[in-house]
């Protein structure tokens, strides 16, 4: 209510007063003490307050962030007012000589609401050379055209909306557009929103090499593929599933020397003992042992995010046995969450490490291994994501954990013959994913390789095989 006062106040004082409006823009154009003040009066101004603004706006003279407060005050009475007269004007100075300028009018024209200023913000974007204006434009284009990803559970895959507001021409300029502003990047912020971009962009091509695979049109598939890494060489969903699709298809070494090449496969060393499994990696054994330390968050996000905390995981074999340390570090372990000790209660709710194998490569099913900060176990194996847990299977492990001041660590032995019999040999190939969940002190789901939101996508595990 008092807010509203003073706006009606504001805007009363403003009318009465002889020629307030050009003083307060003025004020914005020194700055000072003075320029957030001005900067709310205007805001509250009536439609006679638009055309000296307007002048303002196109007066080249008068200083570029002055001139920016003024396109944002303008935006902002038209969220209000719907004031027509504001958006013509607005988008000629998309191409203002300022920068700054442009900026402000891309975050107005992203907050209008208005999808038919698409094609005026995508020429803008292919002209603009500005990266923290690419970034305004990459968000307006975001917001204006729906684009967002959605996980269907009923497909096991992602489907992603929006571009309905482009052409199927412009649609593909947009797509080259953006790979360009990616190439080019140095800012983070940038760098991100436009790679997110171009994951988006490659789903169509993905979504054509499965049809194909389908069909069992391999060549085809992989030309869908290579389509899709044309926008972005250094995905790492794009490099898996290509990698993966020589493995699977008669070009296995190919395929492996791919994912090798990229990170996406893991080779695990043969130890030579087996280590004491009590929660201390401080046993020599584990230093012959395969270290991973690059996690990524679990993000309904088609790009990569590395995690904000640091994991370190060891991996080894002996005599049928798999071995996993992970050492999971924290500025403080008061508040893990160890809710449950029983075996087979959902210790995945606590803080815990999760191990998938998709020891037969079908990219459907999987064993998932879990275990909390306590010790506690639990074990399923998944017929495929969409189905029911197969029942009553239990996985044969041995698992200590250790909780200290700043980390806590797990260590477990998994009997390999406890997944159908299964006996290793050197070669073998799974798919294979590792994940931290980090509950009590933080939330965020910790992946060697990124399922982007669901955990049970064996098709973006990566690799493991066995020296």
């Amino acid at each position: 209510m008092r807010y509203l006062l003073y706006g009606t106040l504001s805007a009363i004082l403003l009318a009465a007063c002889g020629d307030p409006v050009d003083d307060h823009i003025d004020d914005l154009m020194e700055g000072g003490e003075a320029r957030e003040q001005a900067f709310m009066d205007l805001l509250f101004a009536r439609s006679y307050a638009v055309p000296p603004l307007l002048a303002a706006l196109a007066d080249a003279d008068l200083p570029p962030r002055g001139r920016a407060d003024v396109a944002t005050v303008l935006w902002k009475i038209y969220l209000r007012d719907n004031d027509e007269r504001i958006i013509g004007p607005l988008l000629d100075h998309l191409d203002d000589p300022e920068a700054r300028v442009r900026r402000a009018v891309a975050w107005g024209l992203r907050e209008m609401g208005k999808p038919d200023l698409i094609p005026e913000i995508l020429d803008r974007l292919e002209a603009e050379t500005n990266e923290e204006t690419q970034l305004e434009l990459l968000r307006a284009m975001e917001a204006l055209d729906g684009w967002d990803v959605a996980w269907e559970q009923s497909a096991g895959n992602f489907a992603v909306q929006g571009g309905g507001n482009l052409t199927p021409e412009d649609h593909e300029r947009f797509a080259h557009i953006t790979r360009d502003v990616y190439a080019a990047a140095s800012h983070d912020s940038l760098r991100q929103q436009a790679g997110e971009f171009l994951e988006r962009f490659a789903v169509r091509y993905v979504m054509a090499a499965q049809q194909h695979i389908l069909k069992a049109d391999i060549g085809s598939a992989e030309q869908s593929l290579l389509q899709a890494l044309d926008l972005k060489p250094d995905s790492i969903g794009l490099l898996l599933r290509l990698g993966k699709l020589y493995y699977l298809n008669g070009q296995q070494q190919k395929g492996l020397d791919l994912l090798e090449a990229h990170g996406l496969l893991l080779r695990i060393p043969r130890l030579s003992r087996a280590p004491a499994i009590d929660g201390d990696l401080s046993d020599p054994v584990w230093s012959e042992a395969l270290k991973i330390d690059q996690f990524y968050k679990s993000a309904t996000l088609m790009r990569p995010i590395p995690t904000d905390s640091r994991t370190e995981a060891f991996i080894g074999y002996r005599d049928n046995q798999i071995y996993f340390g992970v050492v999971n570090h924290e500025e403080s372990t008061q508040g893990l969450s160890i809710e449950y000790r029983a075996h087979d209660s959902p210790v995945w709710r606590d803080d815990c490490i999760e191990l998938f194998f998709d020891t037969n490569m079908d990219q459907r099913s999987f064993y998932q291994l879990v275990a909390n900060a306590a010790g506690a176990t639990f074990d399923l194996q998944k017929d495929s994501p969409s189905r029911d847990d197969a029942p009553g299977w239990d996985g044969e492990m041995d698992v200590a954990a250790r909780i200290e001041p700043t980390y806590w660590t797990v260590e477990k032995a998994i009997a390999v013959a406890s997944m159908d019999g299964l006996e290793i040999q050197p070669g073998d190939v799974w798919g294979f994913n590792l994940v931290r969940a980090r509950i009590g002190l933080a939330a965020e789901h910790c992946q060697w390789l990124p399922t982007y939101g669901f955990t049970h996508r064996p098709d973006l595990f990566g690799l493991l095989t066995f020296d």
